[in-house]
C-alpha cells in the first residue's frame, strides 16, 4: 500500500515538467520554418525537462527506497536561487495564458537539499499560484537569508484561503473552497508532496493568508555552510 502511494505521487510530480515539455515543443513546432535563438533555447529547455523525466523515473525504479517508505536523498549544497530561476524559465509561458508576471527577487545564497526533490517542491508551488491566481495579476518569488536558514517565498494574488482550507492545505487528496480560476484541474497532492519532500530535506514549509488578500507559500531550509 505504501508502495503504491509513493508511485502515486511521484507520478503526480511527472505532470508539470511533461507539461513544460509539450509547450514548448508545441512553440517550435508552429514556427518550424524558422529557427530563431529563442527556439534553440526552447530546445535546450525540452531537453532539461526530459532529463529531469528520466531522473524521476530512475527514483521510481528504486524498488529498496520504495519498499522501506524512504526517499532516495541526496543532499547536498545546492544554488536556491538557480533552480527557482530555472523553475520559473519554465513556467513563463504557462503564465502568459493567464497575462500573470512571475517577478523574482531573490538573493544567490546555498542551502542544503536533493536538487531533484528541490526542484519538484519549487514546480508544485509555482503551479498552484498559477492554478489559484486571477487573469492580469502578479506571483512574487522572494528570499530571505536568516541566521542559519533560508526562506524561499511564493506570494500570489489570489482569493486566499479561509481558515477551514487553511486547516487541510497540506493534507492528501483535499478539495478545498478555492476554486481554479482558468479551469485547471487538479487531484489534491500537489502541497501534500511539498510538505513531504521539505520535511524529508529537514526543511519546513506553512503558508500565511487570509481571505481576498492573497497567499504567501514559505520554505524554510538549512543554509549550506560550507560549499564543496
Amino acid at each position: 500500500m505504501e508502495k503504491n502511494k509513493l508511485i502515486r505521487i511521484v507520478a503526480h510530480d511527472l505532470k508539470n515538467p511533461l507539461t513544460s515539455a509539450i509547450t514548448l515543443s508545441d512553440m517550435i513546432h508552429s514556427n518550424r520554418k524558422e529557427l530563431p535563438e529563442e527556439h534553440e533555447r526552447g530546445i535546450s529547455l525540452i531537453r532539461k525537462s526530459l532529463k529531469r523525466m528520466h531522473e524521476m523515473i530512475n527514483k521510481i525504479l528504486d524498488i529498496k527506497a520504495i519498499d522501506s517508505d524512504k526517499l532516495n536523498l541526496e543532499i547536498e549544497a545546492i544554488n536556491a536561487k538557480q533552480v527557482m530561476k530555472h523553475v520559473i524559465e519554465l513556467f513563463n509561458r504557462r503564465a502568459l495564458k493567464k497575462n500573470i508576471i512571475i517577478t523574482e527577487d531573490c538573493e544567490e545564497f546555498f542551502i542544503m537539499a536533493d536538487k531533484g526533490y528541490l526542484t519538484q517542491i519549487f514546480e508544485n508551488l509555482i503551479s498552484n499560484a498559477l492554478k489559484f491566481s486571477p487573469f492580469n495579476t502578479c506571483i512574487t518569488v522572494k528570499t530571505v537569508e536568516l541566521f542559519d536558514k533560508c526562506q524561499i517565498m511564493v506570494k500570489d494574488e489570489g482569493p486566499g484561503f479561509s481558515n477551514h482550507d487553511m486547516n487541510l492545505l497540506f493534507t492528501e487528496y483535499t478539495s478545498l473552497s478555492t476554486k481554479p480560476t482558468g479551469n485547471e484541474t487538479g487531484n489534491g497532492l500537489g502541497l501534500s508532496i511539498v510538505k513531504k519532500y521539505a520535511k524529508a530535506m529537514n526543511g519546513r514549509v506553512w503558508c500565511e493568508s487570509e481571505p481576498g488578500k492573497g497567499a504567501t507559500f514559505i520554505l524554510e531550509f538549512d543554509k549550506a555552510l560550507e560549499l564543496v
